[in-house]
């Protein structure tokens, strides 16, 4: 009973296989199956190969096009990104740091203590910048402080006092010549940012227009290379289709 079975399952396997084939190459039982036949039936059958393969060549390209297009969309954010940090009012590095005061490439920073808010016994810290570009800086000492002047044009001139039990006067003087120093500086640093902002303003556009031809290429399919080769692909299993028609008066599928 098991024996019958399994030849009943490979009868019908068999049946279901030879449809299948008869679907695919349309006419009489001779064209589908005789070796009188074979050749048309090879021709047919290599022109749906060429097209399966030139149609996985085509979703292929398209999905690395898209892939391209969202490649080249991260990197214009990115130089945007850079552009924004670059353009941003940010401080740099800590150069030098003396008390109250904290010098940084761009500004420099003084923390200054205030009042505690009611309920609270801690005192309020505020921090104070004084952008660097145009600031001027002295020292002047009593017997038992040592001040340090910062003044801008436009500006009130702000007083640091330095407790000589905690600095020296020559710690002082040594920040206040930090302070000169960087002061002197933000030429150069102004020439380095702005030079680094033309670079990367041309990489931004350079990074548009990829983006722009990226996407050109998926909104236009046309013009990618695999479309050629699939538009000759289906001609050709068209040109042979019409063969098979002439030849059994049937249009087999693609």
């Amino acid at each position: 009973m098991e024996a019958l079975r399994v030849v009943l399952w490979a009868i019908a396997a068999l049946i279901v296989m030879m449809m299948r084939h008869w679907l695919h190459y349309p006419g009489t039982f001779h064209h589908a199956f005789h070796p009188d036949y074979e050749s048309e039936r090879q021709q047919l059958r290599e022109r749906r190969r060429g097209l399966r393969a030139a149609r996985r060549d085509h979703r292929a390209e398209v999905r690395a096009a898209e892939a391209d297009v969202t490649s080249k969309w991260r990197r214009v954010q990115e130089l945007l990104e850079e552009i924004k940090d670059a353009e941003s009012d940010d401080p740099g590095d800590l150069r030098q740091r003396l008390g109250p005061l904290a010098l940084y490439d761009r500004v420099l920073k003084e923390s200054r203590s205030g009042e505690p808010q009611p309920g609270s016994s801690e005192p309020t810290l505020t921090i104070i910048q004084f952008p660097l570009k145009g600031l001027r800086v002295w020292v002047e000492a009593d017997g038992a402080d040592s001040y340090l002047y910062l003044a801008r044009t436009g500006a009130e001139t702000s007083l640091v006092c330095f407790s000589r039990s905690q600095w020296s006067g020559e710690d002082v003087r040594r920040m206040a010549l930090k302070i000169e120093a960087a002061v002197q500086d933000q030429p150069r640093l102004d020439k380095a940012r702005n030079t680094r902002l033309d670079g990367l303003r041309q990489k931004l556009e350079t990074a548009r227009t990829a983006h722009e031809g990226a996407k050109s290429l998926v909104a236009f399919p046309q013009q990618r290379s695999s479309a050629s080769a699939l538009k000759e692909a289906e001609a050709a299993v068209e040109r042979e289709r019409r063969v098979w028609e002439q030849l059994t008066g049937r249009l087999p599928p693609q």
